[in-house]
């Protein structure tokens, strides 16, 4: 099963100026303290670089999470395709399953701004377990509003500080 959301935000800043600031494993953690424990980029300057991993500990649904992944292509500054797998744990960490997730972001210059987007993508396996747990998020958690919402938040925090600026 396939959740997809996507969220998005017009900020009135200039696309590189946005880029340096999004572009700061310590700007991602401060956008949602209360979902974000910990982002890493492992790149040589620690910066989004074409092939280089990332580590990510959070919460999605009020479920945490260790995301494992890569970026799969960066064009500076206009967007970011990542893909990972996120262990995620349920029941205190008695029950753990491996999702994999995936997204892209982007910065499209318009007249009135630049809008900011994030589309999100957690995929489900095709399987008993899979098809559980999907259930179980689906219909308990409500995966989808808080996936849209998690992202939007993100969004939100980027445009208040980048517009102060």
């Amino acid at each position: 099963m396939l959740v997809t959301r996507r969220a998005e935000i017009l900020i009135k800043a200039d696309p590189k100026q946005i880029w340096d600031f999004v572009n700061d494993p310590a700007q991602w953690m401060a956008s949602n303290p209360e979902e974000h424990f910990g982002t890493e980029f492992f790149t040589p300057d620690k910066k989004v670089a074409t092939g280089g991993r990332f580590y990510q500990r959070e919460s999605v649904a009020g479920v945490r999470a260790d995301m494992k992944g890569h970026f799969l292509h960066v064009d500076r500054p206009r967007s970011v395709s990542w893909t990972g797998v996120a262990e995620y744990r349920l029941l205190a960490g008695l029950l753990r399953f491996r999702v994999p997730q995936s997204g892209v972001v982007k910065l499209e210059t318009r007249a009135d701004g630049v809008m900011a987007s994030h589309e999100m993508f957690i995929d489900f396996p095709d399987n008993w377990l899979g098809k559980l747990i999907a259930r179980y998020l689906t219909k308990s958690r409500n995966v989808e509003r808080r996936l849209y919402e998690h992202g939007q938040k993100e969004l939100v925090y980027f445009k208040t500080q980048i517009e102060r600026l």
